[in-house]
């Protein structure tokens, strides 16, 4: 079965070319419009958990074409797409920031910031919001430990994966501690 999807850009009546053209806050101004009602709700907490792993992972790249709806016909509910394409770009470009603006910067936010934009932008309590950063934590350092065992068998994979996970390190620490 085919299904429909449509990344934030199309949705912003953007070009290819202006995917990091946008705010994060946008996109939940979208999720309201394009988004089913009913999946609303879940589609903000499914967002939320995604930019918060992007920090966490210090993804530079979450921007307006990796975020998108699904649907399955013309007529059937419109959900959020699950997010793809999450790269560590810091472990590559050290000084790389946000694709998109939050709060009006892009630079990476502190834990005190996403709990605004959560409460904000979200429609979220605190309390969720605050466990849906520790589950994303917890991926992240279920994350890290597979990754150095995958270290100890890929010699060639040493300095980025070391990167990766200094990078992570750093993510979790700042967007996790109020």
């Amino acid at each position: 079965m085919y299904l429909g999807f449509e990344d934030f850009c199309v949705l912003n009546g953007k070009t290819a070319s202006q995917k990091y053209d946008g705010s994060y806050e946008g996109v939940t101004r979208r999720i309201r419009d394009f988004v089913s009602p009913e999946q609303v709700r879940p589609a903000l907490a499914q967002f939320f958990k995604a930019l918060a792993l992007s920090c966490a992972l210090k993804n530079g790249d979450a921007h307006l074409k990796n975020f998108g709806v699904l649907y399955d016909d013309a007529e059937s509910e419109v959900r959020l797409a699950p997010i793809y394409d999450l790269v560590t770009t810091t472990a590559y470009k050290p000084a790389d920031i946000l694709a998109l603006t939050l709060g009006g910067s892009k630079r990476w936010p502190a834990a005190k910031a996403l709990l605004a934009f959560a409460r904000t932008h979200c429609n979220m309590t605190e309390a969720r919001a605050r466990e849906l950063l520790g589950a994303v934590a917890q991926g992240v350092l279920r994350a890290a430990q597979e990754l150095r065992q995958h270290l100890h068998g890929t010699p060639a994979f040493q300095t980025v994966g070391a990167a990766m996970l200094a990078e992570w390190s750093v993510g979790l620490k700042h967007s996790n501690q109020p």
